[in-house]
Formats: structure tokens, C-alpha cells, sequence
């Protein structure tokens, strides 16, 4: 997956900005800021953040047992008896680890925007399918799943990294975070790279970067609350 030239710029930016002194502030802008990843939208009123708003549920962890033997005996006289073999166990279904950038994969099926009953439960995806489309089947992708959408462990309900921003956004606002600072996201951001870490250098992928901005500039009341 070939990155935008906004992001190779924000990339390098923000490793500089690293290797500033703590008490320094940093701030990055791309083009007229208007959908830049760190950019803040205005606060709503609709508290909605921190809940999941992946397709499907979660996949079976566990294989299928295997089924016991079975037996067989012949009648009349010198009969002899025969034992089955026990039957095989099922295989354990595949997990849904999502796929970072650094694996260029591209979902092959994409799930719709249009509205369904999930909405009512979820006004952030909700407004996201319907103000950022392309952007949330990017990021919802499956075959294969794709890291913005989905985690790799099924302790965390194979939370992806834009689910794991919004309810790292809501807990730092809850503990008193500024919803007006735009490093709350940015910092979540780099806390939520979840299996994607070390492949693609510490960064979320450009499929949740990307759903980031536009929730922000077109969801944010929903997406970002302030509270």
C-alpha cells in the first residue's frame, strides 16, 4: 500500500518532534489543516465514544472435540468384534489478526454503508457510513482483515486500532483530558499500533489514519466527544 506524501511528511515530522525536550510542544499541520490527521474538530454533545464499531462478531477460538469410538460385533458362531477409530476433532477457525501497511494487503470484500440496525446502538459508525463510506469499508475490509478494523487477539474482541483510538480518546477524557488538545488523539493514536508496532515503525496504518481524519472532520460530535 503506497502511502500518501502527507503522511511520509507526518511520519518524520512527529520522530523529530520525539527527540525534543518533554516540556516542548509540537505541532503538525499538512495542507489548509482542514482534515489533517491532528487536527481538533469542535466538541459535540452526543456521547457515543469508546464503543466497537467493527462488522461481525467475534471468531470461535476453540476446535471441536473429537467424537468417540465407535464398535461393531458380528454374530453367529467364531464371530469376532471390531473397535472403531474415534473420529477427528474439527480444526480451530482461523483468527482474525488484521494486516498491517507493511503487508500491502488490499480487503477484497468490503461491508456496506448502507444503515441498519447496528446504527441505533453506535452513532459514530452510524455517521461514519454515511459521511466517511470509503474510508470505513477501507478500514472494516475483510479477506484479508486489515489492522484499522481489526485487532489479533480475541481477549480485546479483535479490537482494531480506530476502536482502540475512540475508547482510548474517551477514557483520557474522562480522566480529565482536554477534548480541545489535539495531541489526546494523536497520542492514542500511537498507543493504539496494536500488532502493527514494529512492522510499520510505531505508526497506525494509513487506512486508520485516514478514517481518523475524516471522522474528525465529519463525525467528531459523534467519533470525539468531548464528553
Amino acid at each position: 500500500m503506497q502511502k500518501k506524501s502527507s503522511y511520509r511528511f507526518l511520519k518524520w515530522t512527529l520522530l523529530a518532534c520525539a527527540t525534543a525536550s518533554l516540556a516542548s510542544a509540537c505541532v503538525v499541520t499538512t495542507g489548509d489543516g482542514g482534515d489533517d490527521f491532528f487536527d481538533g474538530g469542535e466538541g459535540g454533545t452526543n456521547s457515543t465514544a469508546g464503543t466497537n464499531s467493527t462488522e461481525g462478531g467475534s471468531a470461535g477460538t476453540k476446535a471441536g472435540a473429537s467424537g468417540s469410538a465407535g464398535t461393531t460385533a458380528t454374530t453367529g458362531g467364531g464371530g469376532s468384534e471390531t473397535t472403531g477409530s474415534a473420529g477427528a476433532g474439527g480444526e480451530a477457525p482461523t483468527e482474525m489478526v488484521g494486516l498491517c501497511d507493511a503487508d500491502a494487503a488490499t480487503s477484497a470484500t468490503l461491508p456496506s454503508c448502507a444503515p441498519d440496525d447496528k446504527d441505533s446502538a453506535d452513532a459514530c459508525r452510524k455517521c461514519m457510513r454515511a459521511s466517511c463510506c470509503d474510508q470505513w469499508k477501507t478500514c472494516f475490509g475483510s479477506d484479508p482483515h486489515n489492522a484499522c478494523g481489526w485487532g489479533n487477539s480475541p481477549s480485546d474482541d479483535y479490537e482494531g486500532q480506530f476502536d482502540c483510538v475512540r475508547n482510548c480518546y474517551q477514557a483520557a477524557i474522562d480522566a480529565g483530558g482536554d477534548p480541545n488538545d489535539d495531541n489526546v488523539i494523536a497520542d492514542c493514536s500511537f498507543q493504539c499500533t496494536k500488532q502493527c508496532d514494529d512492522v510499520d515503525m510505531g505508526f497506525p496504518t494509513q487506512a486508520t489514519q485516514d478514517l481518523i481524519e475524516c471522522s474528525k472532520k465529519s463525525c467528531n460530535d459523534d467519533c470525539f466527544p468531548p464528553n
